[in-house]
């Protein structure tokens, strides 16, 4: 490992609670089993690069049209039927800030490291842009560039951003090939399963005091 000079961060399951929580919740209020869910998940990915999902993290299928093809998708495996009005948000209801890492990353990026957002997204919306100014020296959203984890041109591009090399960065994020992604393009790569894990890394890797108790 060469030196760390900076930190790069997935947004949504670091930088908040789980979306898996979420999605699951959202199953349980419509009477769906989760495992279906995630079985829809796995039939779109199988499917390659021009999935419902990929297609609308790379910003090339507005957020309204994801809703309803995969509202269709559901409901033909579920046998229940799900409104795909407002489908994302009602997805993402109990996603909630992860103020601990929020914090150790604000502290980190004060301390002198250089530091990016880095994030697949399903939507303009549900970033709370007005502080990523003063936490971040970067923000690369998978929609407005056209990329989306695990694509290597999306971590060399937010290195560049941030005028790093990729073997100075670190990279967080909650899924596995997304983390995988990283590390092939020479960064270290660091898998958030839970806050007091992530934090004790982070305390390892860079020498900044915050609470990781």
């Amino acid at each position: 490992m060469g030196q760390i000079t900076s930190l790069i961060t997935d947004f949504g399951g670091v930088l908040t609670t789980s979306i898996f929580e979420s999605f699951k919740a959202f199953c349980i209020d419509h009477s769906i089993e989760p495992e279906v869910l995630r079985v829809v998940f796995a039939e779109m990915i199988a499917e390659g690069d021009a999935n419902l999902l990929f297609r609308l993290e790379r910003g090339e299928l507005e957020h309204e049209e994801f809703d309803r093809l995969f509202a269709e998708q559901l409901s033909k495996r579920s046998g229940v039927q799900v409104d795909h009005v407002d489908l994302k948000a009602r997805m993402f209801f109990q996603v909630r800030p992860a103020p601990e890492i929020v914090n150790a990353i604000d502290s980190i990026h004060k301390a002198g490291f250089a530091t990016a957002l880095l994030s697949n997204s399903w939507g303009p919306g549900g970033y709370p842009r007005e502080i990523f100014e003063d936490m971040f020296d970067a923000v690369v959203i998978s929609g407005e560039v056209g990329l989306r984890k695990p694509d290597p041109e999306i971590y060399l591009m937010t290195a560049k951003m941030i005028d790093r090399d990729p073997a100075e960065c670190v990279f967080i994020d909650d899924i596995k090939v997304n983390v995988e992604g990283a590390e092939a393009v020479g960064m270290t790569g660091l898998h958030h399963r839970e806050a007091k894990e992530t934090l004790e890394e982070l305390a390892k890797l860079f020498d900044v005091p915050f609470d990781h108790s």
